[in-house]
């Protein structure tokens, strides 16, 4: 038996070693490291739970009488039932069930941190069936329920640092498995028993402190189910036990002696604790367009005296990435040689969490007292540290604490330290370095990632790669994911149809929950940390395209300084030209996945359609309109979208403002306007209607498409008709007068004006009679009549001044110069077209430039004056895309 035994010791040590063990965690570990306290044995705490019940007068004194009697029976139904009934005395999964977990075994005392050290040296990942945390207890390790499927899956694929509670944690109630229902629910969890078997069938069990619960319901089942189905493997599951209780093995579980008494289990698991060879550093993997960066950060590290180096942040943006290049680097590496250490920061949340971690990496036990003996390794030697996700630690309760443990490994004169911190903010008392911030990656270098990662050459002529950097918008992490994605396939249209479809959920390394992997779990790692403000300000960003001026902050959000501060501070917004923007990708995800508060919703539509329908009708009067509204142009047309579901007076007059801007300069799409006719024609609000219809006629005609703006008139004249809507039966008639204009129906264009003269001096609206009277102008003038024509406008022109219509006035001045060419007194057009020319830049009125510098050009006597107008004409007409007009004066004048 002795011979049999040391070589069962042997075979699992190896076994260990390779990392091929999970440890199984029982009572008998919680009993022992709790001092032996009543409520770490199962037995115990339900005692415990039934006096709980009596003395808060749930339970009678009889009725708890007969559930101890019947505790102390043998039979596991019996006992479960016990449990049950204690459960749904106490309200269990909450309510008072809640607080007894939390005052009984979620606070029972670590008196005996050995045993839990010497099950952690064992360097295997660890399961328990303890509700309690003694297991983790200020060892920078997490607690995972069994009802947390994914988390579970990390840990068995080595992703994540946690203990799983194969029975539940005391904090998460709704995990405990305690009682008849529960373990039926257990039983019946696919992912719960999935997981489970997984365990057995690809690790060896090393079952620790685990009497009578390898008979319990949930672990009974798991055996038999690896006895039934690997019962004549060759691969063993093993059990410590005492020397009295040895026995042969039972389909695959062998019993393995660890001594004569309890006291001898720590050290019995000390001498099977492998011997750890130092982990390699993981490899940053491509690098490009951060040369200046990783510099700054081997500078850093190979100074005579290092002092601490911040390298800020957003998320996603290769902060991790730079400081590995930079730990890489031969000359840090002839520096420090081995003594280079990268510690992962992620699920550190305490000062000594943080000191287990950097342990654990520098391959010291994890004791509770762990912090000086880690001062102390760092301190024998030079090292370099980085610590990647600083701002975890940083983030939590105890962040000043955490801070102050960085200043005492700030004051260590050999040691280089780099702290990655996904914002903009750097912690207190470290005497740091000026930071170095990963920023946006250029188009170039970006183009150069999504070619290498995926290891596709021919995508760098690919004609999509250019709008994939576009939408990725120069975030590391958002490239490394797409081409990942890319390396499937030949060429890139594929990639970029499903970005169309699926946007940022498509940016991630198969299931992995990791935030390198994953740029959703990238990103919640900075959104969930958010106070409540912040987050609907993200939110609300979200939705603006353009970002928001800073100048409009109050508009659009209540009280938006401290959550715009904390935006910055997590570097999840930058400020850019007097705005606060956001990187694509991040917008895109929030936008998908944080949808904002109804009521924020609700005032930032309010503002820009505000905002579009009073700058709107300032176009053509100042020129400071222009540049508001087409500085906002992204952001008017995606609250339109979002106005459309919301009819009402304000979207009126918005639909009218911006038109006016998208005939004034050519910015814009009718899209939103298109979307907002529909559904205003679909619900009854005919008004809003009305005003589209004709709004969309008005911008066809600038942009010459004389059949879709017949329609758009027609459909809003019956409208109007129908309503009695003298002023939009106005409109839609002048309208419908300078479609049989530009066809040259002079008859048909002056009777059209005529009768909506008549409509706006019905209704005292001057600038409608105004725009009438000049345009019967336009008609003489191409009829040949000049005397006429120069009546016209000059009737016109009082109007215009009156009401400070400055593109009304510039357009009759110019035609009074039309008048000066036709009657060859080309002195006197030359001044009117310099006249208007100068009003329209007054303006800054693009379509109307274009035309006085044409005429400009025709008069020109020489042809250096003639360039230049044509010059200053091309990029009046550029500036709006107006491509007809520039082929016409290709045409005249020849291609430029």
């Amino acid at each position: 038996m002795v011979a049999m035994a040391r070589t069962l010791v042997e075979d699992l040590r190896e076994e260990l070693a390779r990392g091929e063990v999970l440890v199984v965690v029982g009572t008998g570990v919680s009993i022992q490291a709790s001092g032996g306290a009543i409520c770490a044995q199962w037995d115990g705490l339900i005692l415990d739970g039934i006096d709980h019940g009596v003395g808060k007068n749930i339970l009678t004194e009889s009725e708890a009488h007969a559930l101890r009697q019947k505790l102390k029976k043998q039979n596991v139904a019996a006992r479960l039932a016990v449990a049950q009934r204690v459960s749904e005395a106490l309200g269990a999964p909450d309510g008072e069930f809640l607080r007894w977990l939390g005052e009984s075994v979620g606070k029972l005392p670590l008196k005996n941190g050995s045993i839990v050290d010497a099950i952690h040296s064992l360097s295997a990942p660890v399961a328990t069936t303890n509700y309690d945390h003694l297991l983790t207890q200020g060892r920078g390790i997490e607690h995972v329920p069994w009802t947390d499927v994914p988390a579970a899956q990390a840990i068995l694929h080595g992703h994540h640092k946690a203990v799983l509670h194969l029975h539940g944690c005391f904090d998460h109630p709704n995990s405990v498995v305690l009682g008849v229902k529960s373990y039926q629910r257990v039983l019946k969890s696919q992912g719960a028993q999935g997981i489970q078997k997984a365990i057995g069938a690809v690790r060896s069990l090393l079952f620790i402190g685990c009497g009578d619960g390898l008979l319990d319901p949930n672990l009974g089942a798991l055996m038999k189910w690896l006895g039934a189905a690997f019962g004549k493997s060759g691969y063993r599951h093993y059990r410590l036990c005492l020397t009295e209780e040895q026995k042969p093995p039972e389909k695959r579980l062998f019993y393995v002696p660890y001594g004569t008494d309890v006291t001898d289990l720590a050290p019995f698991l000390r001498g099977l604790a492998p011997r750890k060879s130092v982990l390699p550093l993981p490899n940053p993997g491509h690098c490009f367009g951060r040369e200046r960066e990783v510099e700054e950060v081997v500078a850093a590290l190979v100074a005579d005296r290092p002092q601490p180096l911040p390298i800020l942040g957003g998320p996603g943006m290769g902060k991790t990435t730079i400081a590995l290049k930079a730990l890489h680097d031969p000359r840090v590496a002839g520096r420090f040689g081995k003594r280079r250490w990268f510690v992962r920061c992620d699920g550190v949340t305490t000062r000594a969490e943080l000191a287990a971690a950097i342990a654990r990496a520098l391959d010291l036990p994890v004791t509770v007292d762990v912090e000086p003996a880690v001062l102390t390794s760092l301190a024998s030697a030079p090292a370099a540290l980085v610590l990647d996700n600083g701002e975890t630690p940083l983030d939590g309760d105890d962040g000043r604490q955490v801070e102050e443990f960085l200043a005492l490994l700030a004051i260590i004169n050999s040691l280089a330290l780099i702290v990655t911190i996904r914002g903009h903010k750097r912690p207190r008392g470290v005497p740091w370095l000026p930071d170095v911030e990963a920023e946006r990656l250029t188009d170039a270098a970006a183009a150069k990632v999504l070619v290498a990662v995926s290891g596709k050459l021919s995508f760098a002529d690919d004609p999509h790669l250019s709008r994939l950097i576009v939408v990725l918008d120069g975030v590391p992490l958002a490239i490394t994911l797409m081409a990942c994605y890319a390396e499937l396939y030949d060429s890139l249209d594929p990639v970029w149809s499903r970005w169309k479809s699926k946007r940022t959920a498509m940016l991630r390394d198969g299931k992995e929950l990791d935030r390198l992997r994953n740029l959703a779990v990238s990103y919640e790692l900075s959104i969930g940390v958010l106070a409540a403000d912040a987050r609907r300000l993200l939110s609300t960003l979200a939705m603006l395209p353009d970002g928001a001026a800073h100048g409009d902050l109050e508009g659009i959000f209540a009280n938006p300084d401290d959550a715009a501060d904390e935006l910055r501070r997590r570097a999840l917004v930058f400020d850019d030209a007097q705005r606060l923007r956001m990187r694509a990708p991040l917008r895109e995800y929030v936008v998908a996945v944080h949808t904002p508060n109804p009521a924020d919703e609700r005032r930032a539509v309010d503002f820009y359609l505000g905002l579009a329908a009073r700058e709107g009708v300032k176009l053509g009067r100042a020129a400071e309109a222009v540049e508001r509204l087409t500085s906002e142009a992204a952001n008017v047309e995606t609250m339109l979208d979002k106005s459309s579901a919301m009819p009402g007076p304000a979207l009126d007059s918005a639909v009218y403002g911006w038109a006016n801007l998208m005939r004034f300069t050519g910015v814009g799409s009718t899209g939103p306007i298109e979307r907002i006719a529909a559904k205003a024609l679909s619900s009854g609000s005919f008004h809003i209607a009305m005003t589209s219809f004709n709004s969309l006629g008005d911008i066809a005609l600038e942009r010459a498409d004389q059949e879709t703006a017949r329609r758009y008139y027609e459909h809003a004249l019956a409208l109007f008709e129908e309503v009695g809507s003298v002023l939009g039966k106005a409109n839609s008639i002048k309208g419908l007068g300078d479609i049989a204009l530009k066809f040259k129906d002079h008859d048909a264009a002056h009777a059209r004006y005529g009768e909506a003269m008549q409509l706006y001096r019905q209704v005292g609206n001057v600038l409608g009679e105004a725009n009438c009277i000049r345009r019967l102008g336009n008609i003489a003038l191409e009829s040949g009549d000049h005397d006429a024509a120069r009546t016209r406008y000059e009737d016109a022109l009082p109007l215009y001044r009156e009401l400070g219509e400055v593109l009304g006035e510039a357009n009759c001045i110019r035609g009074l110069g039309d008048v000066a060419v036709a009657k060859k007194a080309e002195e006197d057009a030359e001044l009117n077209y310099h006249r208007s020319l100068e009003l329209y830049e007054q303006i800054a009125a693009p379509y109307a430039i274009g035309q006085a510098r044409r005429r400009l050009a025709r008069l020109a006597s020489d042809e250096a004056t003639r360039s230049t107008h044509i010059t200053a004409a091309r990029e009046a007409w550029r500036s709006i895309k107006h491509d007809d007009l520039l082929a016409e004066l290709d045409d005249e004048f020849g291609a430029g």
